[in-house]
């Protein structure tokens, strides 16, 4: 197989982004932790109907907060430096090797169809996003 480093990463972007994978660095806990804090500062001023109150204005502070903290993976991976994208496309192609495609394009078409190869690609991806680049996998 001739791709480089760079197709590599082309195409677990774009696998990423078939994915809809989205990271964070660890915006979730901070929202639910104003949303959960404002409900109890309401619960305490107003009773029951201050619950609804709090947390809705706390999960609205938080929505505002959080917003453009959360990108597609796709997007961060082909923001890393060349050092680590190299590093991630080595692992991707241990797992890849023997796939014969001279193009992203044939490649993603071949992992569109081989289930277990893609989940094979996906895991190296993710594994590196949590323990490499220490960022969160948002569900």
């Amino acid at each position: 197989m001739t791709l480089s480093s760079e197709d590599v990463i082309e195409l677990v972007s774009a696998l990423a982004k078939e994915e809809g994978l989205k990271v964070t660095v660890k915006e979730s806990l901070v929202g639910g932790l104003i949303a959960g804090g404002c409900a109890i500062v309401g619960g305490m001023v107003a009773g029951p109907f201050g619950i609804a109150l709090g947390g809705t204005i706390g999960g609205c502070v938080a929505a505002v907060r959080s917003h453009g903290k959360f990108r597609s993976a796709g997007e961060v991976l082909m923001d890393l430096p060349l050092h680590r994208r190299q590093e991630l496309a080595d692992r991707v192609m241990n797992v890849i090797r023997n796939i014969d495609a001279t193009d992203v394009a044939r490649l993603l078409f071949f992992l569109s169809s081989d289930v277990m190869r893609r989940q094979e690609v996906l895991n190296v991806v993710i594994s590196y996003i949590r323990n490499e680049l220490q960022m969160q996998i948002c569900d």
